[in-house]
C-alpha cells in the first residue's frame, strides 16, 4: 500500500482529525485527483512544503469544527492549505488561482488568514470565498 495519493501528500494528513481515515471508496479517484492538484500547487511554489490542516472530516467532526454544513471536507473533496513560510498570503491564492484557471480541476478556493481551502467539486463553476481577517487587497485579487 502506498504511502499516500501523491509523494507529498499522506494518507494520514487526508484523514479526519478525529483519527477516521480518508475512505476507502474514494481512494482511487477523489484522492488522486487531490494529490495531483496538491503536487501542481506545490511545483508552482518551488516545492516549498505545504502543511495540511484539515481535508476529509465525519460529518460529526465538521459539527465539531462549526464546519459548513455541506462542506466539500465531508466528500473527501477539500483541502486546507497553511500558506507555506516566505510566500505570503497574496501569492499563495496567485498560484492556486492560475492553477484552478489553467486546468479547471480546482472548482472551490476560499481564503482565509492562515491559508486556502481548495476543493474539487463536481461543478463546472469556480466558487470562491473569503473567510474573516482576510486582507483587503488578497480579497480584492480572489474576486477579480
Amino acid at each position: 500500500m502506498s504511502q499516500g495519493p501523491s509523494p507529498h501528500l499522506s494518507w494520514p494528513e487526508l484523514g479526519c482529525k478525529d483519527g477516521t481515515p480518508y475512505p476507502a471508496q474514494l481512494r482511487a479517484s477523489t484522492a488522486l485527483i487531490l494529490g495531483v492538484q496538491f503536487e501542481y500547487i506545490r511545483k508552482e511554489l518551488g516545492d516549498k512544503p505545504i502543511k495540511v490542516g484539515s481535508a476529509y472530516r465525519t460529518r460529526r467532526h465538521n459539527r465539531a469544527v462549526k464546519g459548513a454544513r455541506n462542506s466539500q471536507h465531508i466528500e473527501g473533496t477539500a483541502l486546507d492549505l497553511h500558506c507555506p513560510s516566505r510566500i505570503g498570503l497574496f501569492g499563495f491564492l496567485e498560484v492556486v488561482l492560475w492553477i484552478a484557471h489553467e486546468d479547471g480541476i480546482i472548482r472551490g478556493i476560499g481564503v482565509y488568514p492562515w491559508g486556502i481551502h481548495v476543493d474539487v467539486r463536481p461543478t463546472e463553476r469556480l466558487f470562491r470565498w473569503n473567510g474573516t481577517r482576510v486582507a483587503p487587497e488578497v480579497t480584492r485579487r480572489l474576486y477579480d
